[in-house]
């Protein structure tokens, strides 16, 4: 039932930890990688201070802007440049805008010259064109009309540690939180909880299968909101071998339904895919983030199998279906790999050090 939630962060979750009954496929047998052994992907040339720290989340807008999500505020990209559109201000640098300069936070009182950045999170743009950042502790901002507006729980948000956000089928705008679920209608928030799964609280990820059912990852699994309910999504026993129970998905960071309608769960149990109740696992290490491109490919960040580090693995679309789709690894890091932003010419992902990029082949 609609309850308001709240619960203080602890910030390492949100770097480190930041089911429906179905029934799975056997094991498949081990699938084909293709190893990559170029240099890691070098960090984007700048011309100004762009985000040296974590990236989070990067957002393609559709009039073609691109902003990444960073724990040092929030930038826009322009050619190779980054211009800073909020950020905590610092001496003698006039390239930062300060915190206070946006009237939502003006309002509230924050002294941009003591406190540090805006950690942004993550980021979405609703078919209105509408734009909404998530922050971790500040809650969730909006971008309309040349106009910032800022939501906490004071406005009656579930919490001001913004994790996920997406816009449904029907407009509605849902806000995941470490305190729990939003749903937004334009006026008011009203807050959702189910309390036979206290997991509900921290929602990493948020998508909409064909039917209109919510789907929420979180640290304690899956959970699909049909309108009415919460069920967990749950593994079959025989996912592994050494389970005589069913099992919820762990430490879950994406779900992505992708055009044919399948989901794809990423997190602590590896890569899954699922076509109605027909569950397989795709790759076996944590997986982080999942994106897929304008063609259909899906890019997948990843940990590495063989050694330390992480790569991004890209399964290409006329494959996805296949028992044992084979996977591509197309970029190395020896860091945590975040959001992941793919172009004509190139693909961003965020990282622990900031924005980083690998070009694509003519025929990707």
């Amino acid at each position: 039932m609609p309850t308001c939630l709240t619960r203080p962060l602890l910030f390492l979750c949100c770097l480190l930890a930041l089911g429906l009954t179905i029934s799975c496929k056997e094991e498949p047998p081990q699938r084909q990688i293709i190893t990559y052994n170029g240099p890691a992907a070098p960090i984007l040339a700048k011309k100004s201070p762009g985000p040296q720290g974590i990236v989070r989340d990067i957002l393609e807008t559709s009039t073609g802007g691109v902003y990444l999500l960073s724990f040092n505020g929030l930038f826009l990209r322009d050619g190779d440049d980054y211009k800073a559109v909020a950020t905590s201000s610092r001496p003698n640098s006039s390239d930062f805008t300060a915190l206070n300069e946006i009237p939502a936070l003006k309002q509230s009182g924050q002294d941009s010259t003591q406190q540090t950045a805006t950690r942004f999170f993550a980021g979405l743009e609703d078919q209105n064109g509408t734009l909404w950042f998530g922050s971790i502790g500040e809650g969730l901002f909006r971008f309309e009309n040349d106009t910032w507006t800022r939501f906490t729980t004071n406005d009656g948000l579930a919490g001001n540690e913004v994790t996920a956000l997406y816009e449904a089928s029907d407009g509605t705008i849902w806000v995941g939180t470490l305190s729990g679920l939003s749903r937004y209608d334009g006026i008011t928030f009203i807050n959702f909880t189910s309390p036979e799964y206290k997991g509900l609280r921290e929602i990493n990820a948020i998508s909409e299968d064909q039917s209109g059912d919510l789907w929420l990852g979180t640290v304690d699994g899956v959970f699909v909101y049909d309108g009415k309910t919460f069920s967990p999504f749950l593994m079959e026993p025989d996912a592994y071998p050494d389970q005589n129970e069913r099992q919820a998905y762990t430490n879950v960071r994406s779900i992505l339904h992708d055009r044919e309608g399948r989901a794809w769960i990423a997190g602590r149990n590896g890569l899954w895919r699922c076509s109605g109740e027909d569950c397989t696992s795709i790759l076996k290490p944590f997986t982080g983030y999942l994106h897929q491109d304008e063609a259909g490919n899906l890019y997948v960040g990843h940990e590495r199998e063989a050694d330390s580090g992480w790569a991004i693995s890209r399964f290409a679309r006329e494959d996805l279906d296949l028992p044992n789709p084979a996977a591509e690894i197309v970029a190395t890091d020896l860091i945590m790999i975040f959001g992941i932003q793919s172009f004509p010419d190139e693909v961003l992902y965020g990282t622990v050090r900031g924005i980083k990029s690998f070009p694509l082949a003519e025929e990707d």
